[in-house]
């Protein structure tokens, strides 16, 4: 089946099932017969003998109270135990008055009349009624948040000794959890997909044990509590999955009643299973470099929590040990959650994902995983630890296909990338996202991802899934992106970062080039691992290439903000457009912390698309808030034009805080004595020029994979031929200098200037002439341990060089 008929015919099968099939089982209200939970206690247990005895004797109605007894004078507590708080009691009033609120939409549901429960008159309540004929609200109605605002509600007015208002909850509760238990036998639809029967054993546990001292928690629903609890054990032992999110999820909660009741006899029975299917999910889910199969970093968090969790528990109690391999899949896990954190704190929202801060999940890592100094960069409780600076800014994850840079830590102010160049996702939450960026500097997001909308297929979250919806391109209108990548490339280090992935599905290859440049503007900072504001090349180059038949149609699109960023911030923003021939220019007009395009392609118009018109754009928008549980408003620039074949494009995306006057060159240059300008058909390169404030420049040259290397690339510039054999090289010239000072190149055989060879890594050595050059920063064609380095014919000192993988820095000052 082809990956984009793989999700609707998901979509569509488990709704058949869940609506058709599943309601249609014969099940019963609880797995165990009558009383027989008693045969599943431990009675070697000193603390249960008043149990036992009543249960020999026959006696159920004393052993309930037996059982009662024992349960309130236990000391365990839940893990992660909630506190009462009489701030809940709205929204218990309005759970008791049927008005449920369930991802962001709220719904009364009173209509039902009354029911005699427990010997009172309540409201009735249908559990399986779907107001939005929306799947996921009734499936989140059932996770039971209810049953957390009832209990906290309760216990906080027990906590201020209002035992009468306290019993008024208790009461709601039992007799709502009646209910359920009646109306929703053990496995039925809607109610008990396991997922969501997994998360409501979380709301039944820690909310039940905040009252189980009140006098409204009998000895016959603790008991039905109690049977309750391990009808969820054993429905999520036997019917569990062993798929990404979801075993995690199921899996973690049947340790949480495994620790939270292990005087029942089949909790061991149930650990064997719980660890044997956690360890196959983390051998599907978990990729060995810390990413998650899902693609999806929303997903990366929830998956991350239940491994921490899984860890908390081997802590805490002695009968429940984690394999030990699991701590260092945690690690793995954490580094890679803690790179993805932008410089606000907030993560790099790819795939489904909320904006959302991560530090609760990296405050708990700190904790659990104390020999890892990178995780270390937080204290417990999530709050940063300046001095304990994570030592690398640039890092690529390779079998997620991510890579990140970032010129500093402990900068809201430094500059952030984030590049999609990897597979895509398995299950539901991915985006169809390859080669898709995400910028940020000067505390803002500047180049964003939409993140998502919700779980259904309604136009909105389906348009936000797509390529349209993110910062690559599109061909005839259709989304290209929902495919592995082919392959990548990565260098990084002090100047900067290059990053390159590429696929070849769809008959056509379509393959992207992004560059963080950092370039120093003072030599004497060169030494220095972070950049600041005050180095003006700072910035980032996107290249891309089409390699493919002509006379496509060529869509380019590039998401902004508008104002309101999911409440990161409240400034607004003014886009103005200049543009000349295929040169398109614009910028963002915040009070401060700003992005500058110079988008240079075969680009004939660019719709600037600012509202949710589909029957103008083809497409809904927006920016899905979370907080406001609506679209924001947003900007996507979408640049049109048409391709004559292989083609090339870039765009230089410049941050600037309040000004920025640079500009932009296309250069012509030459490939085996054929003269190639910007915008001719099949070029194999885009070569250009930035021009910095202070006179400083930078060129760049980024040439498309596939073509004869050995061939070189000259061009001219301040009078001086080049000659660049390979396929990038970025140079950075000092203000009135005519040579570079300053080197990133990634796969360059050699990089010479009127005929003398400055730069060769043709062999087994890299050699370097240096007159004029103050550092080199080079990613290395091919590696095999550490590679020896020549300057000026003689080789260098150890102390001169340094490598770091395929990334070798020469500091040549």
């Amino acid at each position: 089946m082809k990956p984009r008929a793989v999700i609707p015919t998901l979509l569509i099968a488990t709704g058949l099932f869940f609506t058709i099939i599943y309601p249609s089982i014969d099940f019963r209200n609880s797995l165990f017969k009558e009383d027989a939970i008693f045969s599943h206690l431990d009675y070697t247990l000193p603390a249960m003998n008043e149990i036992k005895i009543q249960v020999d004797s026959g006696n159920m109605s004393g052993a309930k109270h037996a059982l009662l007894d024992y349960m309130q004078d236990r000391v365990k507590s839940p893990v992660h135990a909630w506190s009462g708080n009489t701030g809940y009691k709205d929204k218990a009033d309005k759970i008791i008055a049927r008005e449920f609120t369930v991802n962001g939409r709220t719904h009364l549901l009173d209509d039902y009349g009354t029911r005699h429960v427990n010997g009172r008159q309540v409201l009735d309540m249908n559990f399986h009624l779907n107001p939005d004929d929306d799947f996921e609200w009734i499936w989140q109605l059932n996770r039971g948040g209810w049953i957390k605002d009832l209990a906290v509600a309760a216990r906080g007015f027990y906590d201020i000794n209002d035992n009468a208002t306290g019993d008024y909850y208790t009461a709601a509760l039992v007799d709502l959890y009646t209910i359920f238990l009646e109306d929703e036998p053990v496995g039925s639809g809607y109610s008990w997909r396991t997922i969501d029967s997994a998360i409501r054993v979380k709301n039944i546990i820690r909310g039940f044990d905040l009252i189980k001292n009140s006098s409204m928690f009998t000895p016959e629903f603790c008991y039905k509590y109690l049977e309750s609890l391990l009808d969820h054990g054993r429905f999520l032992n036997l019917f569990h999955k062993i798929r990404t999110n979801w075993g995690f999820i199921e899996m973690n909660h049947l340790l949480d009643i495994c620790a939270y009741f292990p005087e029942c006899t089949l909790v061991n029975r149930w650990l064997e299973e719980c660890w044997s299917t956690l360890d196959k999910l983390v051998s599907i889910s978990i990729y060995n470099d810390g990413g998650t199969s899902e693609q999806s970093i929303e997903y990366h968090i929830v998956m991350i929590g239940q491994v921490l969790d899984a860890i908390e528990y081997s802590i805490n109690y002695d009968f429940i040990t984690a394999p030990e391999h699991f701590f260092a899949v945690a690690e793995k896990m954490a580094v890679f959650l803690l790179h993805n954190t932008m410089p606000d704190g907030y993560v790099a929202t790819y795939g489904h994902a909320d904006v959302r801060r991560p530090s609760g999940r990296l405050g708990k890592a700190s904790q659990l995983l104390i020999n890892n100094t990178e995780i270390q960069y937080f204290d417990h409780n999530g709050n940063i630890r300046p001095n304990a600076t994570p030592p690398r800014l640039n890092v690529a994850f390779p079998d997620s296909g991510i890579f990140l840079s970032r010129t500093a830590w402990n900068d809201e102010n430094a500059l952030f990338s984030y590049f999609d160049g990897g597979p895509f996702g398995k299950g539901y939450h991915q985006n169809n996202d390859l080669l898709n960026v995400m910028l940020y500097g000067f505390g803002r997001r500047l180049v964003i991802d939409p993140g998502r909308y919700t779980y259904t297929s309604d136009p909105v979250s389906g348009y936000l899934r797509t390529a349209h919806a993110h910062n690559t391109w599109t061909i005839d209108g259709k989304d290209l992106f929902m495919v592995d990548a082919a392959g990548h490339q990565w260098a990084g280090g002090l100047l900067g970062t290059v990053a390159r992935s590429w696929h070849g599905s769809f008959g056509a290859r379509a393959e992207r080039e992004i560059v963080q440049v950092n370039f120093r503007t003072n030599s004497s900072d060169i030494n220095s691992t972070t950049s600041n504001a005050l180095d003006q090349a700072r910035y980032w180059l996107i290249s891309d290439f089409w390699h493919g038949g002509p006379d496509h149609n060529l869509a380019l699109h590039w998401q902004l903000l508008e104002h309101d960023p999911v409440l990161i911030d409240n400034a607004s923003n003014v886009i103005s457009n200049p543009e000349t021939g295929g040169i398109h220019c614009m910028k963002t007009n915040f009070p401060q912390g700003n992005v500058a395009l110079y988008g240079f392609g075969p680009w004939e118009d660019v719709q600037n698309i600012t509202a949710g018109d589909k029957s103008v754009h083809g497409q809904p928008y927006g920016y899905w808030s979370p907080d406001y549980n609506q679209l924001e408003n947003a900007t996507t620039y979408r640049y049109l034009g048409t391709t004559g074949g292989d083609d090339s494009w870039f765009t230089v995306a410049y941050p600037y805080n309040t000004s920025v006057n640079i500009s932009v060159n296309s250069i012509p240059y030459t490939i085996e004595g054929n003269l190639c300008e910007f915008g001719g058909v099949s070029n194999p390169a885009n070569v250009l020029v930035v021009n910095h404030q202070d006179g400083s420049k930078d060129l760049h040259v980024s040439r498309r994979l596939g073509l004869v290397e050995s061939i070189p690339i000259v061009l001219e510039l301040n009078g001086i031929s080049f000659q660049i054999t390979g396929n990038h090289a970025s140079m950075h010239f000092q203000p009135s200098e005519t040579v570079p000072s300053q080197i990133l190149a990634r796969d360059v055989s050699s990089l010479s200037m009127n005929g003398t060879i400055i730069l060769d890594a043709s062999g087994s050595t890299v050699s370097v002439h240096d007159e004029f050059l103050d550092h080199v920063t080079m990613g290395l064609r091919t590696h095999d341990g550490m590679v020896p380095v020549m300057v000026n014919g003689s080789p260098a000192a150890p102390s001169r060089y340094k490598q770091n993988g395929n990334t070798l820095e020469i500091n040549l000052l």
